[in-house]
């Protein structure tokens, strides 16, 4: 196994220390407590996680897909090492190269297949793909809007449904065209848009009823919160659901 510690063995649990913002409260960032290295074998580089370096934040997962891909797990020493790699002013190969660490790792630390190809691909268009060639990332986006909406036409919509169905077809094949983005490596940019075209197929009505049912948990809590202040017992202000989490 490519992770190793120290001493050049496996380690058996990578040692955290969660942080404390400047009120106390505890913080969503980690202090790497024991250094330890990744060595991919593919690229023949091995990158070192310096014990007590820049504090990591784990995987940068949306608590919205909490239930999916948690912040921390088997990918946890993945996701440190990307962390430890993305710095500032990074140019684009070395982005895409840090990404492609990244997968390695992945594919290293459990047999998470998709999962491991999903957050492979949110990376490299969310993070790499948006701040090295923002022109793509907005095609990109179009692209998978465009194809989901001809999908839905032809499911649900009234006329021409051949000709939607055409359309997605066509918008389906043109995903192969992905496989030549700059802002992923090659051998892994032919998965890119089908596996963000998956995501987005799979996810988009768990996520629908996630929002609509934390919204009405919320105005519920705001109700009772007025019910409350009415009556006498003073306001409190309900807790707002967790902040989107912005990718490292």
């Amino acid at each position: 196994m490519p992770f190793l510690d120290a001493n050049g063995v496996p380690p058996a649990h990578i040692k955290l220390e969660q942080l404390r913002n400047d009120d106390g409260q505890l913080s969503a960032y980690f202090d790497v407590l024991e250094a330890f290295q990744y060595r991919d074998d593919v690229l023949a580089t091995t990158v070192v996680v310096p014990a007590h370096g820049e504090p990591t934040d784990l995987a940068s997962v949306p608590w919205l897909l909490w239930w999916l891909i948690a912040s921390y797990g088997r990918h946890t020493g993945a996701a440190i090492v990307h962390d430890t790699l993305v710095v500032d002013r990074m140019t684009r190969a070395e982005r895409v190269r840090s990404d492609t660490i990244f997968f390695h790792a992945l594919e290293e630390s459990g047999n998470n297949w998709f999962r491991h190809r999903l957050m492979w691909a949110a990376v490299s268009w969310g993070l790499t793909m948006r701040k090295s060639a923002p022109a793509l990332f907005v095609l990109f986006f179009v692209h998978l809007v465009a194809f989901w909406g001809a999908v839905v036409w032809t499911v649900l919509g009234g006329g021409h449904r051949q000709a939607a169905l055409l359309v997605a077809v066509g918008l389906f094949a043109a995903g192969l065209g992905w496989s030549f983005v700059p802002t992923a490596a090659r051998e892994l940019a032919r998965w890119l848009w089908y596996v963000a075209a998956a995501g987005v197929g799979l996810l988009a009505a768990p996520l629908a009823v996630i929002v609509v049912s934390v919204g009405v948990v919320y105005l519920i809590d705001v109700g009772a919160a007025c019910v409350q202040a009415a009556t006498g017992g003073g306001w409190e202000m309900p807790s707002r659901p967790a902040p989107l989490r912005k990718p490292s």
